[in-house]
């Protein structure tokens, strides 16, 4: 094969090889182990000797022998796996997880509602002045409203707890006579009792015993406040973050029920009163079961009543009256996780034993999962629900019943490797209502065989121990550089990095090998020179059609033609073959055509004997045929008739000339008086403006003399 086709081949072969390269995106993250196995396509060869690119795609790795190829995938196991029983509900309940980037890996849930589970039910109820009718109601069927539960779970416990508002002004009354007595002087002479106002008070923590549970409630007083929000967020968010004063058990399912009649203060409100340190989301109950930070801090805030409404996995009953529906129904979809139900309480209280039984069936038979959020980690939901089939992104089966059975699968995928460092993480997913599932979560984002227990120190595969070796690379120690760590980085460049920066800098492409790279040095091949290799030392590449070296225009430097130029011939192409600015035949031959076939131009037949000089008269072409034989004669064949130009039709641009100018004229003529009259007309108005508009006063002159003078006489009786 000769070597002038070798070096058509080479552009091809550059060509494809940038193409696959582009195509093939373990090339870009071919650094290290650790940065390869970021794209999951991507694996990793640690052989000791291996000439391909170690970060390829595994069939690639493959098919060119690698023998030791790290492609570590994702795993799950469930470590914790319990039987369901009546006070377990949820299975598995701890799994543990390693996530490579870009790999999932799934885990399953099943969740099985249990016919007789543990429940504790808390009403927290607003005790202003309005409530009075609904709070002597609620005393009348308490015992009925427990009974109610117990029949649904046995093993129930009640619980009751009043709010007003923060007890300064302008929640409050700032009156002395207000303080003590906070109602109306009307119910104070019906001797209605009326305590002074709080913000919570723990009136019956939670018990088994119904009767204590009466008790409790009897024993409560409405109060009353002046603004017509109240402090419930804030009442309630203690609720759930006092889990010893209200007695709530660790296996039961707690419920909150918040009876109101109007809507909520939250955070930023109690700025109105000079309380300006936020909402600390800890728990300030006393011994005597009330709440002493009212005073202290802010209400909280939605989000920190929501966190801690999760994290105690309190569930909230919202009974309002229907002037407060629309704000507990906006407040319920910013309580996302919760399992908040919001429903309408009569005005006469005659419904609140179905809305608490109706909202604990709906609890009770609702599976819904939301999990904490674990910065770059996606979890995708698919739900079984039962008698249904599985729907991708649902994380909620409703009606389910007992001992019926809901399965979840969570696909959790890791997007890129957490940049601080973290090795592993934890995520809760919560069932709402029933237990929480704990899944550990391990990055894997190091190649085992970059791990320290696989890691060569001081190897000799390292010129002599000038580095560490592991997965196949030397990682050198301070002074030494090199693929194998044999340069001195004082007195070297790096050796393939360097190269690599060369072939770029010359816009080349150092997959068609000419050399090897030795600290930093292209060392060519035989026919190759120069600082890349990429020189040939034949000059075939440089011959023009006519055998002549760049066609006898230029020279041949490097394989390539550097060509000549003078102020009247430029000549470019890859042989020099190709002239810009030289004259062509057709140029050439038509002044002699023009001479010699229509008498034009001049004709010096002492100095030319073929051509001659011309330069043309008028506008006229004419169209002719040049051959060239075999001998090297030129032969024309030429057109008799010549192409001349129409002269131009001068009257109708003398008339279209003479009718514009007068077009125009009279256009003129119009626009002026056009405006001439709209003056005229604005000038008219105002005239009648100021004619309407004068005054004319009828009256004597100050200076006027009446001509004659009357008298009367003094005896006249007429």
């Amino acid at each position: 094969m000769s070597s002038s086709y070798l070096l058509k081949l080479i552009p091809l072969a550059i060509l494809l090889s940038t193409t696959w390269a582009q195509s093939n995106p373990c090339y870009s993250v071919a650094t290290s182990c650790q940065t390869c196995i970021s794209l999951p396509q991507c694996g990793w060869c640690s052989d000791e000797i291996y000439t391909s690119s170690r970060c390829d795609t595994v069939e690639n790795l493959q098919r060119n022998l690698c023998r030791n190829v790290s492609n570590p995938i994702s795993t799950s196991s469930a470590t914790t796996t319990p039987e369901f029983s009546e006070t377990q509900q949820v299975t598995p309940t701890r799994f543990e997880v390693s996530l490579r980037p870009g790999i999932p890996a799934d885990i399953n849930i099943r969740v099985r509602p249990a016919r007789d589970y543990p429940v504790d039910l808390y009403i927290l109820m607003d005790m202003s002045r309005s409530m009075l009718p609904h709070l002597e109601r609620l005393k009348s069927i308490a015992t009925q409203l427990a009974g109610t539960i117990r029949n649904l779970s046995s093993q129930s416990s009640f619980g009751f707890g009043t709010f007003i508002d923060k007890p300064v002004i302008p929640f409050s009354f700032g009156a002395k006579n207000r303080q003590d007595y906070p109602c109306s002087g009307s119910d104070q002479a019906r001797g209605v009792p009326c305590d002074p106002v709080y913000l919570y008070r723990n009136g019956r923590p939670l018990t088994n015993d119904i009767d204590q549970f009466q008790r409790g409630i009897d024993q409560q007083n409405i109060s009353s406040n002046r603004d017509a929000p109240e402090g419930g967020l804030e009442a309630l968010q203690q609720v759930s973050l006092c889990p010893q004063r209200i007695g709530w058990r660790p296996d039961a399912r707690h419920i909150v029920v918040y009876c109101t009649d109007d809507f909520f203060h939250y955070s930023g409100d109690s700025k109105l009163a000079g309380i300006v340190v936020p909402n600390d989301g800890k728990c300030h109950m006393n011994t005597d079961n009330k709440y002493e930070a009212a005073l202290k801090m802010d209400y909280p805030s939605v989000l920190q009543l929501r966190d801690s409404l999760i994290e105690n996995k309190i569930l909230p009953v919202f009974a309002v009256l229907s002037r407060a529906l629309p704000e507990h129904q906006a407040l319920s979809k910013h309580l996302t996780g919760t399992g908040a139900i919001v429903g309408e309480w009569e005005n006469d209280g005659s419904n609140i034993i179905s809305l608490i039984e109706d909202s604990y069936r709906r609890i009770s038979s609702t599976v819904l999962l939301t999990n904490s959020p674990i910065e770059n980690i996606l979890v995708d939901y698919t739900a079984n629900c039962p008698n249904s089939f599985p729907v991708q992104g649902l994380t909620v089966c409703n009606e389910t019943r007992y001992l019926e059975t809901a399965n979840f699968s969570l696909s959790l995928n890791l997007t890129q490797c957490p940049t601080d460092g973290r090795t592993s993480d934890e995520m809760v997913v919560r069932v709402t209502g029933f237990e929480n599932v704990i899944v550990k979560i391990n990055y894997v984002c190091q190649c085992e065989c970059a791990l320290p227990q696989n890691t060569e120190q001081k190897s000799p595969k390292c010129s002599s121990g000038n580095g560490n070796y592991s997965c196949g690379q030397c990682h050198c120690s301070p002074g030494r550089v090199g693929e194998r760590c044999n340069c001195d980085s004082a007195n070297s460049f790096l050796d393939a990095p360097r190269c690599q920066e060369m072939f770029e800098e010359e816009s080349m492409v150092p997959t068609v090998s000419h050399g090897t790279c030795n600290c930093g040095i292209c060392q060519c091949n035989g026919g190759y020179t120069g600082r890349t290799c990429s020189c040939p030392l034949s000059k075939a590449t440089c011959i023009a059609s006519n055998g002549l070296e760049c066609n006898g225009r230029g020279i041949c430097d490097c394989g390539s033609c550097i060509c000549s130029s003078s102020s009247q011939e430029t000549y470019t192409g890859r042989t020099c073959e190709v002239c810009t600015t030289c004259p062509g035949e057709c140029e050439k031959t038509g002044e002699c055509i023009a001479c010699k076939r229509f008498n034009q131009g001049s004709y010096d037949a002492a100095a030319y004997t073929d051509t001659c000089q011309h330069q043309l008269a008028n506008l006229c072409r004419v169209r002719f045929a040049i051959n060239i034989t075999t001998e090297g004669l030129k032969q024309v064949m030429i057109e008799s008739q010549q192409i001349c130009p129409e002269p131009p039709p001068l009257a109708p641009i003398i008339g279209g000339v003479v009718g514009g100018v007068i077009g125009l004229g009279i256009i003129a003529v119009i626009v002026v008086k056009i405006i001439f009259m709209i003056q005229d007309y604005r000038e008219f108005q105002k005239f009648e403006k100021e004619r309407k508009a004068a005054n004319w006063v009828n009256s004597e002159s100050p200076i006027y003399t009446q001509a004659t003078s009357k008298f009367k006489n003094p005896i006249y009786s007429g």
